[in-house]
C-alpha cells in the first residue's frame, strides 16, 4: 500500500483537514521536494514537519500535476505495480487522503490547500 514511510517533526504544527479525493489534484506550491533513490523527501514551507514518501507514495504525488485525475493516478499505480483496479483505488484514495491532511496537495478545482491550522 502506498504510504508516507516516516515523519520527523522539527516542531509543534498541527496536520490540516482532510480535502476528499474528487477532482485533480496537484503538488502544492510551497512544498520543497528532493528525490532519494525510489523515496522523496518533502517540506511544506512554513511547517515544522519533513516527510519522507515511499516509493508508492513519492509516485502518486509526483504524479499529481493537476491535469491527472483520480482514476488517472489509479492507472499509473496499476500499471507501475500491476495490480488490479480495486487495490489500485484503495491505495491512491488513501495516500491522496493523507498527503491532504499533510498539506502536500491542492486541488486544481479550488485552488486551495488545506488549511494548517484546524
Amino acid at each position: 500500500m502506498a504510504q508516507l514511510e516516516h515523519t520527523q517533526e522539527t516542531g509543534t504544527g498541527q496536520p490540516g483537514r482532510d480535502g476528499g479525493t474528487d477532482g485533480t489534484p496537484r503538488r502544492h506550491l510551497e512544498v520543497i521536494w528532493e528525490p532519494l533513490d525510489a523515496e522523496v523527501a518533502a517540506y511544506r514551507m512554513g511547517s515544522d514537519v519533513a516527510h519522507i514518501l515511499n516509493r508508492a507514495a513519492a509516485l502518486i504525488w509526483t504524479s499529481c500535476d493537476g491535469d491527472r485525475s483520480v482514476e488517472d493516478l489509479i492507472g499509473v499505480m496499476m500499471d507501475c505495480y500491476g495490480i488490479d483496479h480495486e487495490r489500485a483505488r484503495a491505495d491512491v484514495v488513501a495516500c491522496l487522503a493523507r498527503l491532504r491532511v499533510l498539506g502536500l496537495l491542492i486541488d486544481s478545482e479550488c485552488g486551495e490547500p488545506p488549511n494548517l491550522d484546524v
